[in-house]
């Protein structure tokens, strides 16, 4: 996936390209935002299959798989994944005939694959298009429209596809994408903000719900950090902390909470947040941004990129109700499965299942309002 070079793996990572990007500011430019109709249903297995399969032979020898597969078995595996899809409905199942299911656990990798691969004739050598991302099926460009008499007519001859179709959106002054409002500064600065819903009522869970403290004390610093990522203006950042710390009170949050944690916020700069850690998204950088990572202090060597597509750190969850009530059952699960392990006798068995790591995680319990 890392080697697909148009996609947005979130919006940190869309904030990092988009706060390297440099407008001329003696041309004028358009924000455009363009959406892949009915993306999954609309993708032809067979194509995907071919797409798929030609990725895995350029990119196999660069990537950390955990299985040496053969383009045959991959093949194989291709078939049993998209050829039989199933929609259950009203006590009843349908076969589903057309396009890829939205639900698989490949699906988004197969459909991020073969977008890229079909939709790079229309965007590539292209000089309107100064830059252009894309979120599984949501685009975002930056278009030059100095030389252009009509912009809306000339996406319009521009995005046609044989078996994709398109809507999308044009503005010289703001636009929304993704959890973001994007805009236009006369000097062609390109400025974000948060964005919310109109019939957002931004409320946070009650502090007296039945969810552990740890969690709820968390989530006033996870907003906060949200805020001050999304927003380069700093009067922004305080407007909207300030609507934001409004509504936790609103839900009863104790004002030690929120006290602290203005504190811990004051001290922590949009730098800071936006600089990479992920693994994922470092190596993203490296192999299509390297030059973004040396201006952040990073630099990378060519000959150590490597792009891990799976996890080596398996979790085994074990998924419980949680109430308050409840006890601390991480440790004795541990030690039972640590117990019963030592009486396998099968040596791979034993290797697997002690490289696991287990995880005790909680799940919402049924309460009044689901019954609503």
């Amino acid at each position: 996936m890392n080697y697909v070079p148009d996609i947005i793996l979130d919006s940190t990572h869309f904030l990092i390209l988009l706060n390297n990007v440099k407008l001329d500011p003696t041309r004028k430019y358009a924000l455009v935002t363009i959406d892949i109709s009915a993306m999954y249903t609309n993708l032809p297995i067979n194509v995907c299959k071919k797409h798929c399969i030609n990725a895995l032979t350029k990119f196999k020898n660069k990537c950390n798989l955990n299985l040496d597969v053969s383009n045959e078995q991959f093949k194989q595996l291709l078939d049993l994944c998209l050829d039989y899809s199933y929609v259950e409905y009203d006590d009843k199942y349908y076969f589903q005939h057309r396009g890829i299911q939205m639900g698989g656990s490949a699906s988004v990798s197969i459909a991020n694959i073969t977008v890229f691969e079909e939709l790079k004739d229309i965007f590539s050598n292209v000089n309107e298009f100064v830059f252009y991302k894309r979120f599984l099926d949501d685009i975002f460009a930056l278009v030059d429209i100095t030389d252009l008499e009509n912009c809306e007519y000339w996406l319009t001859s521009k995005l046609k596809h044989n078996f994709l179709t398109f809507t999308h959106e044009v503005s010289t002054t703001s636009i929304v994408f993704l959890d973001l409002e994007i805009s236009l500064s006369e000097n062609n600065n390109i400025n974000t903000k948060i964005y919310r819903k109109p019939m957002s009522k931004s409320q946070p869970v009650l502090y007296h719900s039945n969810h552990r403290k740890c969690l709820l004390n968390s989530i006033p610093y996870a907003q906060g950090l949200r805020i001050i990522r999304s927003c380069t203006n700093p009067l922004d950042v305080q407007n909207e902390l300030s609507i934001l710390f409004k509504s936790f009170e609103n839900r009863m949050y104790p004002k030690k909470v929120l006290n602290e944690t203005i504190v811990k916020l004051q001290n922590i700069s949009r730098e800071y947040i936006l600089t990479p850690r992920k693994p994922l998204l470092l190596n993203n950088l490296k192999i299509h941004h390297p030059d973004i990572l040396v201006n952040l202090g990073i630099y990378p060597n060519e000959n150590e990129i490597t792009v891990v597509e799976t996890n080596d750190d398996y979790n085994i969850y074990f998924v419980m109700p949680y109430y308050n009530c409840i006890g601390n059952y991480t440790k004795l699960i541990k030690n039972t499965v640590i117990n019963e392990l030592t009486k396998c006798q099968e040596p791979e068995l034993y290797t697997a299942i002690n490289s696991c790591n287990i995880v005790v995680s909680y799940s919402k319990v049924n309460c009044l309002k689901s019954k609503i």
